[in-house]
C-alpha cells in the first residue's frame, strides 16, 4: 500500500530525529518486517496491524539477549550519545512476553555505556497487568496512548482488541511518571468537539507529568484531515486552566 511507511527490519534502528525526543536509538521488538499490535489505529503510520495480538510469538520476537547485544553494538558504532533509547518500532512493545526482562537488560546496557535516557511508547493496553505496570514504572519517560475521551471513540479510532476504556484509564492513574500523547485530528472520525471536553477532563484526573499533543504527520489508509496549530494552540489552553503541561508536536 502507498499509503503507509515501511516497517523496520531490525531490532535497533536509528538514532532518528525525533520532535519530542530528540535523538532517538530506536528499539523494535516485533519479529522483523511484522506489525503486531493490540490496537488498529485509523491513523497508524504502518497501516493495518496484519497481526492484531495481545502477545508476541516468542519463537520468532528478539529475546532478551539479542535486544541486549544489538544495542551495545548499536551505541559503540555512534559517534555521540543518542538523548533516548525508546522503545517503539512496528506494534506495541509491551506485547512482548519477555519485555519486563528486556526492560531490565536495556537499563543495563544503557548503566554501562550510555548517558541516555529510556522511553517508552506505549498504546496503553497492557496497563492492567500487575508485572506490566511494574516494569512501566522503571522506565524514565512511559509516555502512554489517550486519544479520546469515550468508549465510543475508543473503539472506533483506536479499534482495540479485547480492551475496555475504562480499564485503560483507572490503570493510567497508577503509573508513577506518567506522559500522555494525544493526537488529534477532524473529519468524520475526528476526536474534536464533544470528545475533546470529555477528554480534557480524563487527563486532568489522571494529572500527567506532561500531554503530548500532535496531529497527522504521515500517510494513513482513511480520510482524515488534520487538526490545524489553531486547534492544537487551543487544546494546550485548556489543559493549561487545568494545571497541566502541555506541548504541541
Amino acid at each position: 500500500m502507498a499509503d503507509k511507511i515501511p516497517l523496520r527490519q531490525k531490532v535497533i534502528y536509528g538514532p532518528v530525529n525525533s520532535r519530542r525526543l530528540g535523538k532517538s536509538l530506536g528499539i523494535n521488538l516485533t519479529p522483523p518486517g511484522t506489525k503486531i499490535c493490540s490496537f488498529d489505529c485509523v491513523y497508524c503510520q504502518y497501516g493495518e496491524t496484519e497481526v492484531k495480538s495481545r502477545v508476541y510469538d516468542p519463537q520468532n520476537a528478539p529475546t532478551p539477549e539479542m535486544v541486549g547485544e544489538s544495542l551495545e553494538e548499536a551505541l559503540e558504532e555512534l559517534s555521540k550519545d543518542p538523548d533516548y533509547l525508546t522503545f517503539s518500532g512496528n506494534g506495541e512493545p509491551t506485547l512482548h512476553p519477555e519485555f519486563g526482562k528486556i526492560l531490565e537488560v536495556v537499563r543495563k546496557v544503557r548503566n554501562r555505556t550510555s548517558e541516555a535516557k529510556i522511553a517508552l511508547l506505549s498504546n496503553s493496553s497492557k496497563v492492567n497487568q500487575r508485572d506490566f505496570l511494574t516494569s512501566i514504572n522503571k522506565v524514565d519517560v512511559p509516555i502512554m496512548k489517550l486519544d479520546v475521551g469515550s468508549p465510543e471513540k475508543f473503539h472506533q479510532i483506536n479499534r482495540p482488541l479485547q480492551i475496555q476504556f475504562q480499564e485503560v484509564v483507572d490503570n493510567l492513574k497508577k503509573i508513577e511518571n506518567l506522559h500522555l500523547q494525544s493526537l488529534k485530528f477532524t473529519g468524520e472520525l475526528g476526536n474534536l468537539g464533544e470528545d475533546l471536553q470529555k477528554w480534557a477532563g480524563i487527563v486532568e484526573e489522571l494529572e500527567p507529568r506532561e500531554v503530548q499533543i500532535y496531529s497527522l504527520d504521515r500517510p494513513c489508509r482513511f480520510n482524515l484531515e488534520k487538526a490545524g496549530k489553531d486547534r492544537l494552540e487551543e487544546i494546550k489552553r485548556v489543559l493549561a486552566t487545568k494545571g497541566i503541561e502541555s506541548g504541541i508536536y
